[in-house]
């Protein structure tokens, strides 16, 4: 759906309904490609958790800290390192067209020994003309490759082309060995330690992005450039977490405003649906994510607004993954036998009706027929929000 409409993108006609004051197309597909980036995050997650499992693996989780110790890494995932000259591959390399040399090579074989059998060990070999910092992060790339297996050896050993330099254009085994890389000589745990403790250090203020990027850089010791992207990846690996706490937050609620605590499991896709439904339409509307929020979950709901936002953003994209999977608006209208909770139908109903909208107005933001209105409670006249 994004992917479409990016493809069709046109900035005259964008103009275009912006004067018309025709909006709520614009906001869909604002809030889609939210949805899409927040999808992209989640491999930032896999990789950052997966590497902090090595780490604790490797060191021992009391071990971990910055710098990290990528040799002792190398050497418990059964690996030598050695800095060599690469003139034995150079020349291919400019014969072949590349558009730099190589700096680091893998080479793997299995482990021979009965009780090691099927195991991987072997060398990485890095060129001596790199300062310590890049040396650092291509071991760390090379047994990215290892980890993620990228390659395994067939029969008794296997060479992968040396790795190109630096800022090449490259492949997406590259690219993910390098967030390999970025997550393990800069986990996310020692990230966030630092960044606590360098914005309580007055001396550091007023906060700068680029004298804290030094800071960090040289706390991790890896290269500038690698120290930029670790952060912006942290960030997105938060946005994940934030998310599946903001689920958990959205479960617990549902199961507090529900009546039988046993129908839970068994209403909630509905009822999560129904939500979905209600934030997508609210936005559509032009109300902010805010709004929404403060509308939906600010009198019954204790978590923070953070949360409460997070809430709505997770819903949102609930909708747009259903509309695209299923071709529906929502599992409850695909002729399930099971009707929504009367106490949830009741808690929508007068939260929207306390909200200002009209009763034409909850149906179309909700999209549930024959609403029973004598649900709701007595207060201010609503607003017709058509």
């Amino acid at each position: 759906m994004l992917r479409s409409y990016l493809s069709e993108f046109d900035l005259n006609a964008t103009m275009h309904e912006l004067q018309k004051s025709t909006a709520k197309f614009l906001i869909q597909n604002s809030k889609m490609a939210e949805a899409e980036y927040r999808q992209s995050s989640e491999l930032s997650k896999i990789i950052y958790d997966l590497t902090w499992e090595v780490l604790k693996k490797t060191l021992g989780e009391t071990n971990i800290c910055l710098p990290i110790d990528v040799y002792q890494v190398a050497d418990k995932l059964g690996f030598i390192v050695s800095n060599d000259s690469f003139s034995d591959v150079e020349l291919d390399y400019i014969l072949s067209g590349h558009d730099c040399l190589p700096i680091a090579q893998l080479k793997m074989r299995r482990k021979l020994l009965e009780n090691e059998d099927g195991s991987i060990c072997g060398t990485i070999r890095i060129s001596k003309d790199l300062n310590e910092n890049s040396t650092r992060f291509s071991i760390a790339h090379e047994l990215g490759h290892v980890v993620l297996r990228h390659q395994n050896p067939i029969g008794s050993s296997v060479i992968r082309e040396a790795c190109p330099g630096m800022y090449p254009l490259v492949d997406t085994e590259e690219m993910l060995a390098d967030m390999f890389a970025q997550a393990l000589l800069l986990p996310y745990k020692l990230f966030q330690q630092e960044r606590k403790q360098y914005e309580r250090d007055r001396t550091h203020w007023p906060l700068d992005f680029s004298m804290w990027i030094e800071y960090i850089r040289d706390k991790a010791q890896i290269p500038e450039y690698q120290a930029v992207i670790a952060c912006q990846e942290i960030r997105k690996r938060n946005i994940i977490e934030q998310m599946k706490k903001a689920e958990k937050s959205f479960r617990e609620w549902v199961l507090s405003i529900i009546d039988d605590d046993s129908e839970t499991d068994d209403f909630y896709p509905a009822i999560k649906s129904l939500y979905a439904r209600t934030v997508f339409n609210l936005e559509g509307w032009g109300f902010s994510s805010e709004q929404v929020a403060d509308i939906l979950f600010m009198n019954g709901m204790g978590s923070g607004r953070k949360v409460q936002r997070d809430i709505v953003s997770i819903l949102h994209d609930y909708q747009l993954e259903t509309v695209a999977e299923e071709k529906e608006t929502s599992v409850w209208k695909q002729g399930s036998s099971l009707s929504l909770p009367e106490s949830i139908q009741k808690y929508v109903i007068n939260t929207l009706y306390r909200a200002g909208l009209s009763e034409s107005g909850i149906m179309k933001i909700t999209e549930i027929p024959d609403i029973n209105f004598d649900q709701k409670t007595e207060g201010d006249s609503p607003l017709d929000s058509e």
